[in-house]
């Protein structure tokens, strides 16, 4: 009783259902979208977004990085190394760290770059892994090193070009790094 007064205090009245809406954005990512005490909105702002469910991927791609993992930056925005903190929108156990392979959005520090955007965490799309993942036709692919693509709050690239090769199985989640990538394997 006193857990259930005290919860109440901190959260207040419990309330009642919330609607949820599951679209695609103009991007390809699907949306969850929560619609709170009933009120209906004309545009759904991306800002007010809860869940975002990504396209999936063709390769069973093994996660081959976890948290505390240093990447080499891909783009041209400055950032030279980053350095991973969580992966985005992924389901785990209780205490286990959670990992990263080819094509998985994730949170990371800038630790290395131009004085603007070092110590900045931001938010990026890890493009190349040094394990080796399998594709459906049986061939194994793997890179020389490991490396992230920093994106923006929809998902788009913050850079203008891409260095070096990126996996087929981040195109196929997100055309807009595609469309700069020099190389694509």
């Amino acid at each position: 009783m006193k857990t259930k007064k005290m919860r109440n205090k901190i959260f207040g009245k419990i309330k009642p259902p919330q609607l949820m809406f599951i679209f695609y954005h103009e991007y390809g990512f699907q949306i969850k979208k929560k619609i709170k005490n009933g009120l209906t909105k004309t545009r759904m702002e991306l800002n007010d977004i809860d869940v975002i469910f990504m396209k999936a991927i063709s390769a069973n791609v093994t996660r081959g990085l976890e948290s505390g993992s240093f990447l080499k930056c891909a783009d041209n925005t400055g950032a030279q190394i980053v350095q991973l903190i969580t992966v985005k929108s992924t389901h785990s156990v209780r205490r286990r760290r959670t990992g990263a392979g080819v094509g998985a959005v994730i949170v990371g520090a800038v630790k290395k770059g131009n004085e603007k955007i070092r110590h900045e965490v931001v938010t990026g799309v890890i493009v190349r892994q040094r394990k080796e993942y399998r594709r459906p036709n049986g061939m194994r692919i793997k890179f020389e090193d490991n490396a992230v693509v920093l994106v923006n709050e929809r998902l788009e690239p913050r850079g203008t070009e891409i260095k070096g090769p990126i996996a087929k199985e981040v195109v196929e989640r997100f055309s807009a790094i595609g469309k700069i990538a020099s190389i694509i394997v």
